[in-house]
């Protein structure tokens, strides 16, 4: 008949807490009671010590490093997201819980999202490869915004900067391509971006040479943090 045995762990060791690098394997003992029987092989066990303020109150202890690497190759537009043709990227940045709408709204939760505002407009005549890094003019409100992107007929993504300002277009308004009016349209809804960039914790921010991006091109990024 098997027996029951009751296994009781006793640590034996020397540690100071303090040093939490410098930990030796400690020694352990185990004493089998409640059975009454002797079993055929010892038993061994290893003490696996954890951080004595808990998971998660000093990760260079719980993760034995001191650095997080991060790597993202986005490929392509990824789903229309990452664009292309004239447009470069020059920055990378690391950014933590962005959410959709405001500072308390709703987390972001997709793979890929664009930040830049749409407009969509009742004409067909904005050709990507035509007007990518033109500005666009507001016929009354006098906004005006650089192009990002279009779907090549009438819808237009774009962003504004110092340069241009941050007075916003509005529905209604004629719109054209600032040194060629023959390129215009009226705004029939401006949509924002997909997540508000101006949210979430900025963690790390990386300033470099521009990149101009192609449809078949993939980039391999990494981020380093020390911990």
């Amino acid at each position: 008949m098997n027996k029951l045995f009751i296994l009781t762990f006793i640590f034996v060791f020397s540690l100071s807490f303090s040093q939490e690098k410098k930990r030796d394997n400690p020694l352990v003992g185990l004493v089998l009671s409640g059975g009454g029987a002797t079993p055929a092989t010892t038993a061994t066990a290893r003490a696996i010590l954890g951080n004595p303020n808990g998971i998660g109150a000093d990760p260079v202890v719980d993760l034995k490093a001191s650095g997080v690497m991060f790597n993202s190759k986005p490929e392509g537009i990824e789903g229309g997201d990452f664009i292309t043709g004239d447009e470069i990227f020059r920055q990378v940045v690391l950014l933590r819980n962005p959410r959709v709408d405001s500072a308390n709204g709703t987390f972001l939760s997709t793979t890929t999202a664009r930040a830049v505002d749409k407009i969509i407009t009742d004409g067909n005549s904005f050709v990507k490869s035509n007007v990518q890094k033109s500005t666009i003019l507001g016929g009354t409100s006098g906004a005006q915004g650089i192009i990002d992107d279009t779907n090549d007929s009438s819808s237009v993504w774009y962003h504004q900067n110092e340069t241009t300002g941050f007075t916003p277009f509005q529905v209604n308004e004629s719109i054209s391509v600032v040194g060629n009016a023959s390129i215009n349209g009226t705004i029939q809804s401006i949509t924002d971006g997909e997540f508000n960039p101006f949210t979430g914790d900025l963690l790390y921010i990386d300033n470099r040479s521009a990149v101009t991006r192609s449809t078949d091109q993939t980039e391999d990024l990494k981020i380093v943090i020390t911990i």
